[in-house]
């Protein structure tokens, strides 16, 4: 790939459709690869998902006229248990299988008796003997995980209705994970490339290339990911609200400022075929880590009219750094933090009313994404190949507007409706050509999960149906433009097909109220996505093993939910 005149190493994705050229699978399912939709596909290694979440939040308040003093406690667990996840979707195949002993089964004779390590009484055999063949499936796993959190948070919040409305706090957060995800696959080898080439087999290599009876062939490879984290957060904040024409004046200002504190502990147990051990897991594997920055906003606002308020706004914004627990782990190339992302945004808007009928808000905003996370290549010392490290070096900047209305055409009906626009545009992200030498290669980079247009259109009707009950029925219009999920193309070579898709989806529902009272039944039926749109929410490019996986937004989906109040 040449961008800006300087040549990059693309990820080389395995000849996938090869192996499956010369494959089987189980009755009923496809050999067939496509990004298109499909009712049907084959799952056998797919087995239950079960989520197990315990949560509780505990608030204490203390009024003491001038000031109010309110504590809030929050306790979290989670368990899951993935038990099988099938990742290609095509069956069991049976296909050729890789193995050293069995390389030169099916080669012609003519061409066995150049091979040195074969007596010549044994030439026939080895010809005559076929390729082995093995069932298995391109991509299984399944995964345990586990995660604890608890929350404390401290504030003396400012009472009456002076002009000066404050509140002051502290916070303290820590969290605990666990993680251990089995992964089988199979990676298809291309002979004629890394076997029968004029490296190994001189001038001979165009004949057994042209010979050979099964180019492509699969090797199974188990692979386990294992990591334990922890995690503690630490804050300090403040906010003040200011207006000097008291609670109706026009003019206001508001403040807020915060220190956060961060540290991160990650082991990383297992990442390839068996467990670390000894000092490999003290050294390589394992890292502390300490984050720190200072956040906090200034916003202005000003009632120009009781029903018109105009407003800006400008905010620092931090995101903790951390160690990304998929990264390739060796004594060469050990468990690496990344440091935090910070973000400044400008915003200015007006939210407007009109005669109780209607209502209008407006905003614009442009945002400064720095020091974003980027995977790059980096050499392992002794070897040919290469690992990846995550590093702060990306840029962005997002210009943005966004328009909200809504209109009641009478007590019985609404229409609302919004519209967004988002201009993104990468400004730094580098990565490491051929010669070894780092390039910046933004110009061909958009972000990625950032739609340039979102938009929604929506109608409620309300009827009274009785005394105290009645209907309310809403239809909505919601569309997303299409957006992009793996923007590198030198890393994600399906980058263009696992682009998320445009989509345009109509929902509905009607909500009966007050049933049996004020405070009855309230029984809701509704439907989402009614016109059965088919589209792509999420993707994974798997890159060198030769494909990806999507997952398509649910179908057409009815349901009813039924709340007493009591």
């Amino acid at each position: 790939i040449t961008i800006n005149g300087f040549t990059f190493t693309p990820t080389q994705p395995a000849n996938v459709r090869g192996l499956l050229a010369s494959s089987t699978t189980n009755a009923g399912c496809s050999l067939a690869t496509s990004p298109n939709y499909s009712k049907t596909i084959c799952l056998e290694g797919a087995k239950p998902t079960t989520d197990k979440i315990w949560g509780d939040m505990f608030r204490a308040e203390l009024d003491l006229d001038a000031v109010t003093l309110r504590s809030t406690s929050s306790w979290r667990r989670w368990r899951n248990r993935i038990e099988g996840s099938d990742l290609d979707g095509l069956g069991t195949i049976n296909a050729p299988l890789y193995s050293q002993a069995s390389l030169m089964n099916g080669m012609p004779a003519s061409l066995l008796q150049y091979i040195p390590t074969i007596p010549a009484a044994f030439v026939p055999f080895v010809a005559a003997s076929p390729v082995p063949r093995s069932n298995f499936s391109l991509f299984q796993a399944d995964n345990t995980r586990r995660h604890n959190q608890f929350s404390q948070e401290l504030e003396i919040v400012s009472g009456g209705d002076g002009p000066l409305n404050w509140v002051v706090g502290g916070f303290y957060f820590k969290e605990k994970g666990y993680e251990f995800n089995n992964q089988n696959f199979v990676f298809v080898l291309d002979t004629n490339a890394t076997v029968f080439n004029t490296t190994n087999f001189g001038a001979l290599a165009a004949g057994f290339q042209a010979a050979n009876p099964a180019r492509y062939r699969g090797v199974p490879v188990y692979t386990a990911l294992g990591y334990n984290m922890r995690g503690s957060s630490k804050a300090l904040y403040g906010q003040a609200s200011y207006r000097p024409g008291g609670e109706d004046g026009a003019l206001g200002v508001t403040v807020g400022l915060r220190y956060t504190w961060d540290k991160k502990y990650f082991q990383v147990f297992q990442n390839g075929a068996t467990p670390y051990t000894g000092t490999t897991l003290t050294n390589d594997a394992t890292k502390n880590a300490k984050f720190s920055a200072p956040t906090g906003h200034i916003t202005v606002d000003y009632r120009m009219t009781p029903d018109v308020n105009l407003y800006a706004r400008v905010a620092r914004g931090y995101r903790s750094g951390g160690f990304n627990a998929r990264q390739t782990i060796s004594a060469a190339l050990p468990l690496q933090p990344f440091n935090e992302e910070t973000i400044w945004s400008y915003e200015a808007g007006a939210k407007m009313q009109f005669s109780n009928r209607a209502r209008l808000n407006l905003v614009a905003f442009y945002n400064v994404y720095s020091d974003q996370l980027v995977t790059v290549p980096v050499p392992i010392v002794g070897t040919s190949s290469f690992g990846t490290v995550v590093i702060n070096a990306g840029k962005t900047n997002y210009f943005g507007i966004e328009a909200e209305g809504l209109f009641k055409l009478s007590d019985m009906l609404t229409l609302d409706g919004s519209v967004g626009y988002v201009k993104a545009k990468s400004k730094q992200f580098p990565y490491v050509d051929s010669s070894g030498v780092t390039r910046d290669i933004s110009s061909v980079m958009y972000p990625g999960y950032a739609p340039k247009l979102t938009a929604n259109v929506g109608a409620t009707a309300t009827f009274d149906i009785g005394d105290t009950a009645k209907a309310v029925a809403r239809l909505g219009y919601n569309y997303t433009s299409s957006f992009t999920m793996y923007p590198n193309p030198i890393t994600a070579p399906f980058g263009k097909i696992t682009d998320g898709d445009a989509r345009g989806l109509f929902d509905g529902q009607v909500r009966f109220e007050g049933i049996g009272g004020e405070n009855g039944v309230t029984v809701t039926l509704w439907g989402k996505n009614l016109t059965n749109k088919h589209y792509i929410t999420r993707t994974v490019d798997f890159g060198q093993l030769g494909y990806a996986n999507g997952i398509f937004g649910d179908p057409r989906t009815f349901g009813a939910t039924v709340d007493v109040q009591f």
